[in-house]
């Protein structure tokens, strides 16, 4: 009895070693917009842009927004949670209580026209149109050679730690560039569709590649059966298909997704606006999230790319990566600061403009320290904190990655 009690106790110990093992190997990497610009990605200026353009309708929307804001006060996604709100507000005469937001019992609607329903649906249907167009433009070229030094990076990366890639971004380049990798994703025979399964990507010794807030090639269901998933799956459930194509043809047609408290939070493929956290209550995003928190809880190795800090969610779980991991974290950021910026480098953080409270608070919490830029009275790249365990890049993703790969390689693999 005593040597089968031993048995267990040896086989629980090594199995405690094998899954510590495994979390200090993978590496958690979070990827934002500025992940992309340098592989032909647009900038939120150009989106914004764009999407002013498309009509008279959201153009005064904006122009509103810029008067309320000022001229650099607002982007894409402040038009497009201004259309969702309107678009709450908008039935409220008519509507019960779940469908109307609790401040319409205080407000009016002064000017009718920023209240027509069909404008708002058909303004919102064009900002996502115009999205994916954007995207599906530079995730079709990432194969082109000129961008190797993203695939490679990727692959190198995926030789000595296995990768966590969790993308804010709407495009499958990461899944292009790995051979193997998981998304939890399964084929269902007979359909051109792949339907989620948790069990596929919560336990793996693979790399993940997770679409945290949507991707063009997500969409609904679209089977001849159409209640085939009806006891099992959420009625805004996202399924995954092979081509853009195949998956746009879906996403119309469907009805309003409204928050508890009564407001429209539209759960797209691509989610966008500054309702986020309403809208990561279904499959897969809800999976991912947790995954996304539990990636950076496990793991002491974090690589943070073209992030602007602008989602407070994803802060607040990044954040506390020095307080779970102490002296075992390994940080790396790249960001990117222009000439100007470099120029008028001080170690003031109130001075500095593009250093917002976000980013800063990221960077004092990584640091482990309240003034990281004490006595750095000029630029230098990388930055690197007093105990050596975070590195900042700020030349942005292509020029760190030609000039410091194999440096950022090897302060990971260390």
């Amino acid at each position: 009895m005593r040597e089968l009690r031993d048995l267990i106790i040896r086989f629980i110990k090594m199995i405690n070693i094998k899954m510590e093992y495994n979390q200090q190997h993978r590496i958690t990497c979070l990827l934002g917009a500025g992940a992309v610009v340098d592989i032909g990605g647009p900038f939120t200026d150009t989106i914004t842009q764009q999407i002013e353009k498309q009509n008279p309708f959201i153009a005064e929307i904006s122009l509103q927004l810029k008067l309320y804001y000022g001229d650099k006060g607002y982007n894409f996604e402040d038009v497009f949670h201004a259309i969702e709100s309107l678009r709450s507000y908008s039935n409220i005469k008519t509507a019960v209580k779940g469908y109307k937001p609790i401040l319409g019992a205080f407000t009016s609607q002064d000017n009718p026209k920023y209240f027509d329903s069909l404008e708002l649906i058909k303004a919102e249907q064009e900002i996502l149109e115009i999205l994916s167009k954007l995207i599906v433009e530079y995730d079709n070229q990432i194969t082109k050679c000129e961008h190797n030094w993203y695939i490679n990076f990727w692959r190198e990366l995926n030789n000595i730690l296995t990768l966590d890639i969790f993308t804010l971004n709407y495009d499958s380049t990461i899944q292009k560039s790995l051979i193997d990798y998981t998304d939890g994703y399964e084929e269902v025979k007979g359909s051109n569709y792949f339907r989620f399964n948790p069990s596929k990507i919560i336990q793996t010794q693979k790399p993940r590649v997770i679409n945290l807030h949507g991707s063009i090639y997500y969409g609904y269901l679209n089977d001849k059966d159409i209640n085939r998933y009806i006891l099992e799956d959420d009625f805004n459930e996202m399924y995954k298909y092979n081509q853009f194509k195949e998956a746009k043809e879906t996403w119309t047609g469907r009805s309003s997704n409204y928050t508890q408290s009564g407001e429209i939070a539209q759960i797209s493929p691509i989610i966008t606006g500054l309702r986020k956290t309403d809208k990561l209550l279904t499959y897969p995003m809800s999976v991912y999230n947790n995954i996304f928190m539990n990636s950076v809880f496990t793991s002491p190795n974090l690589l943070v790319c073209g992030y602007s800090f602008g989602d407070k969610h994803i802060n607040k779980i990044i954040e506390k990566i020095t307080s779970i991991h102490g002296q075992n974290r390994k940080i790396v950021l790249i960001t990117y600061i222009n000439d100007e910026a470099k120029r008028d480098w001080t170690p003031d953080t109130h001075a500095m403009e593009w250093l917002d409270n976000d980013t800063f608070t990221f960077i004092a919490k990584a640091f482990n320290e309240s003034r990281p830029f004490e006595n750095k009275y000029k630029y230098s790249n990388p930055m690197i904190s007093k105990d050596g365990r975070v590195q900042i890049y700020f030349e942005g993703f292509k020029n760190t990655i030609e000039y410091y790969k194999e440096d950022i390689i090897k302060f990971f693999k260390d």
